[in-house]
């Protein structure tokens, strides 16, 4: 605080120019600290959290209605990852007993994921074939399933059964508690052949962008 001078009948004055400097120097203070810990923040940025996609939002390359063919490869790719986590899931079905399936927290967490992730790599496909396929950006991954039930990609039926599918991630993603341990195991003994329905309805459109070149024997 610096020193004010100023005579003895000016004492109030003098308090009050005191109680200024001081919440001056508790401003400057603030404006340092917000500052620091902004630098703070950015030099850790670069973090394996920050690194992460943020979920269900759609991808750059899909936004504005940019106009470009199917990349195939990538199709390829996630259709294939969907294969292997519902294929992990089978063998964990016929590996355990539905009581240790329902009642170990490590399984049924291990479940979620693959089942998440698993919706997650088809919401992909739904926004690539809605924005390269038909120039069509959509706002969420049910109004990119509107569009591929549109131009007949999907049944209306199917359109409902892929909706509540990511519905189903995103409780998952959420940790929402509603998703109890039957409901899950009655979705993976009953539901997983859903994926290879969805499956089945893209692999037309991959076919026939390739139809020039050799299809792979993996699809």
């Amino acid at each position: 605080m610096r020193k004010l001078k100023g005579r003895k009948g000016e004492k109030g004055k003098l308090r009050t120019m005191v109680r200024i400097d001081e919440d001056l120097i508790k401003k400057v203070d603030l404006r340092t600290r917000s500052r620091n810990d902004h630098q703070f923040h950015r030099d850790r940025e670069p973090s394996l959290w920050g690194k992460l996609p943020a979920l269900h939002r759609m991808p750059e390359e899909h936004r504005g209605g940019i106009t470009m063919t199917l990349d195939t490869d990538r199709l390829r790719r996630k259709i294939a990852y969907i294969r292997q986590q519902v294929n992990t899931i089978n063998g964990i079905v016929k590996t355990y007993r539905r009581q240790k399936i329902i009642e170990d927290t490590l399984i049924l967490s291990a479940i979620k994921y693959f089942l998440q992730t698993s919706i997650e790599a088809m919401i992909d496909i739904v926004y690539h074939v809605a924005a390269k396929k038909f120039n069509y950006p959509p706002s969420d991954a049910r109004d990119a399933l509107k569009m591929l039930s549109k131009k007949k990609v999907i049944s209306a039926s199917e359109f409902d059964t892929y909706s509540a599918m990511v519905g189903l991630c995103n409780r998952l993603v959420h940790g929402y508690e509603d998703v109890s341990p039957e409901l899950l195991y009655e979705i993976i003994t009953e539901q997983l052949g859903d994926f290879e329905k969805f499956i089945a309805s893209i692999i037309p459109l991959i076919i026939q962008l390739e139809e020039n070149r050799p299809l792979e024997s993996d699809i």
